[in-house]
């Protein structure tokens, strides 16, 4: 299977995505290299970029999660605070003028 060949030398490979096997040459020549170390390399690249995607696709749906766990807690403090207010305050005999007059 490519793919788990491909990930089984992607976890060995370093973490540089512009690395000259990937542009075509071998580290610390200027040998092309044939048509399968430049697929091979190609593949490990792609296999980076799948991961960092995962990654980048879990922390969204984390920080989703949190978002909506902090808004209800809002809501509940504002309602609370809403009632707080609404329980505390009396309103004014009609008759009495407001205190800044």
């Amino acid at each position: 299977m490519v793919c788990g060949v491909a990930r089984n030398k992607a976890e060995r490979a370093d973490n540089n995505v512009t690395s000259p096997a990937v542009l075509g040459y071998e580290r610390g020549t200027k040998r092309a290299l044939r048509m399968d170390e430049r697929v091979e390399a190609l593949e490990v690249h792609v296999m980076h970029l799948m991961r960092t995607v995962e990654e980048l696709s879990d922390l969204s749906h984390q920080q989703a999660d949190e978002i909506k766990r902090l808004n209800r807690r809002l809501e509940l403090m504002l309602e609370r605070e809403a009632q707080r207010q609404h329980d505390s305050s009396e309103p004014p005999p009609p008759d009495q003028k407001p205190p800044h007059y």
